[in-house]
């Protein structure tokens, strides 16, 4: 692989680092952005994933891929000892010389790139305004639009044709519809109240919502958790093989959960 381009691996992070302000976004207590495992220091190919999960590391692998960027990295349920299977996956990294760098609420809310953004836009949804805030960082947007419920809901199918979940206890014409990339819970169905947001895209619910929504004449689409994330790190790995003249792929391990 000596004839391809290769990039320093430290450059790609520093450019991603400034891309989506990743030292000025706070972010979940168990979430790590930046880089998570490094390679031998240069970046020949790029790979993008939703998950850091050994089926990406194997297609990854498959691709000759040296450079892995995703969504939900290694330290997303706490820290785990290096033992079986993690310590495995650390293993396949360094012997086939895989850096996996890892980007969580920055690639959510940033307002060209991102995944709530991106939902809005291929929705043809107008953004109002912001909500749900996490840390002082607000995490939805706010949209408008002059689409009736049945239109909203046919281009949802659409866009997620295989894990669309629909709660439809809302108006019939909506007015301000919320959008948060991934996982909805109760805390995030209490900010849809407070700011009067009559729909919400989301990625998933817990059951609790089939009856928050009744009382509270709430649109709920569930669209799944993996669907909605899968927009924020194919426009950041299109940008960095943009920026440096590398071929990149995008891992597509689907699940409609």
């Amino acid at each position: 692989m000596s004839d391809l381009l290769s990039i320093k691996t430290k450059e790609i992070c520093a450019y991603i680092d400034d891309l989506l302000s990743i030292p000025e976004i706070k972010d979940f207590p168990d979430a790590y952005n930046g880089l998570q495992v490094e390679n031998g220091g240069r970046v020949t190919r790029l790979g993008g994933a939703v998950d850091a999960s050994p089926e990406s590391l194997r297609l990854a692998i498959q691709n000759q891929i040296d450079f892995l960027c995703v969504h939900h990295g290694l330290y997303g349920s706490g820290i785990r000892p290096l033992v079986g299977n993690y310590g495995q996956f650390y293993k396949t990294c360094f012997d086939h010389n895989v850096a996996i760098y890892s980007v969580h609420l920055p690639l959510d809310i940033h307002p060209v790139l991102g995944h709530n953004v991106s939902i809005a836009r291929l929705l043809h949804l107008t953004p109002v305004d912001t909500f749900a805030r996490f840390e002082a960082q607000p995490v939805g947007i706010v949209a408008k639009t002059e689409k009736s419920r049945r239109q909203l809901k046919q281009d949802l199918e659409n866009l997620f044709p295989h894990s669309l979940h629909s709660l439809e206890f809302g108006p019939l014409l909506p007015q301000k519809i919320g959008i948060v990339s991934g996982s909805g819970g109760q805390g995030l169905l209490e900010e849809v109240q407070k700011h009067s947001i009559d729909t919400l895209i989301t990625g998933e619910v817990r059951y609790a919502a089939f009856t928050f929504a009744q009382f509270h004449n709430l649109n709920i689409y569930a669209c799944g958790h993996y669907a909605t994330e899968v927009f924020g790190i194919k426009n950041l790995l299109a940008a960095v093989s943009q920026q440096f003249k590398l071929p990149c792929t995008f891992i597509d391990v689907a699940t409609d959960l």
